[in-house]
C-alpha cells in the first residue's frame, strides 16, 4: 500500500462530509449568506473545478518528486471539497430564493438613431 493508500484508509469513509461541512462552515464564517443567482454561481463552481484540475495535472506530470506528488494530490482533494461546499451554497441559495437576476445586469446600452 502507498503512503497516500495509508493516510487515506485512516480517515474513513466519512471525512469527506466533514470536510465539506466543516469547508462550509468556514466559507459561511468569511462571506455570510450569499445570494447570487445561478450564473454567477456556475462561474464559481466552474473556478474551483478549474482550480482541481491544475492540482490533477500537476500531481500526474510531477517529474521523480514523491512529495510536490502528494502535495499535489492533497491540494486536488482541498479544490474538491470546495468544489462540493460551493454547490452545497448555491443550492442553500437557490432554497432561500432570495437572489435576482438583477444582480448581474447591466442597463443597456442607448443607441441614437
Amino acid at each position: 500500500m502507498s503512503a497516500y493508500e495509508d493516510v487515506t484508509a485512516e480517515r474513513g469513509p466519512m471525512s469527506a462530509w466533514e470536510d465539506v461541512a466543516a469547508e462550509r462552515a468556514r466559507q459561511d464564517e468569511q462571506w455570510g449568506p450569499q445570494n447570487h443567482a445561478p450564473v454567477l454561481w456556475m462561474a464559481v463552481i466552474a473556478e474551483e473545478v478549474g482550480e482541481a484540475a491544475q492540482q490533477a495535472v500537476k500531481a500526474r506530470f510531477t517529474l521523480g518528486d514523491d512529495n510536490d506528488e502528494m502535495r499535489h494530490l492533497w491540494e486536488y482533494r482541498a479544490e474538491l471539497v470546495q468544489v462540493a461546499a460551493v454547490a452545497i451554497a448555491a443550492i442553500e441559495a437557490w432554497d432561500r430564493a432570495t437572489w435576482e437576476w438583477d444582480c448581474l445586469r447591466t442597463r443597456p446600452v442607448e443607441v441614437e438613431s
